[in-house]
């Protein structure tokens, strides 16, 4: 799967997506997806990739993350080890072949404390913005859900840039935070553009 030509900075957030060919499902049970968070948490070790926030949904995966690595190849050879050996357990699993992405991954760099927060605001809301909508705190394949010990931990995480301007103490972060994802929630369901929402965080 070739990677988009891009020069990665160490420290920078960068969001990444990567979906499923004709837009089918590459998850099907929980297997699949505790095979895929397995195979995130050692690539990212072995690449030097913090993970700051993920959701697995049925037909695609969203993650943010940043690289300590001072290599513009870190994050290429983290998503091409990913994606593909996760499409060899998924090929061999249900007897198939040819590609299961669509495409290239989408990896797009992360601007701002502000634009840091809110990518992880909007990966860990999906699941409340689908036909079906399950709330954060009852969707256990994201960073969320492991963050709040919904389950026991299978990749490590650290916080983003800007969570940590969202208050002084754990405690008031995570609230700070949890507020601003209901917001952001309630304008991303009612179309408003992200550029409307108020900022939170200190200027």
């Amino acid at each position: 799967m070739p990677s988009p030509r891009r020069n990665y900075q160490v420290g920078s957030e960068y969001h990444f997506v990567i979906k499923g060919h004709n837009d089918q499902d590459i998850f099907h049970d929980e297997q699949d997806k505790l095979m895929y968070l397995k195979y995130l948490d050692k690539y990212a070790s072995r690449y030097h990739i913090s993970i700051h926030s993920y959701v697995l949904m049925t037909n695609h995966v969203h993650i943010q993350l940043s690289q300590s690595d001072n290599s513009d190849a870190s994050i290429p050879r983290f998503a091409q080890c990913l994606s593909s050996l996760y499409a060899r357990f998924y090929n061999r699993k249900y007897k198939r072949s040819g590609s299961l992405y669509k495409g290239k991954y989408y990896c797009e760099p992360i601007e701002d404390s502000l634009h840091s927060v809110r990518t992880k605001a909007y990966i860990e809301t999906n699941p409340s913005r689908t036909k079906n909508p399950v709330a954060p705190d009852e969707y256990y394949w994201s960073s969320f859900a492991e963050e709040n010990r919904l389950f026991a931990p299978t990749v490590r995480t650290s916080a983003p840039q800007g969570y940590l301007y969202m208050g002084r103490t754990p405690e008031e972060r995570r609230i700070q935070y949890m507020a601003y994802a209901r917001q952001m929630l309630r304008h991303w369901k009612s179309g408003l553009s992200q550029r409307k929402v108020p900022k939170v965080l200190p200027p």
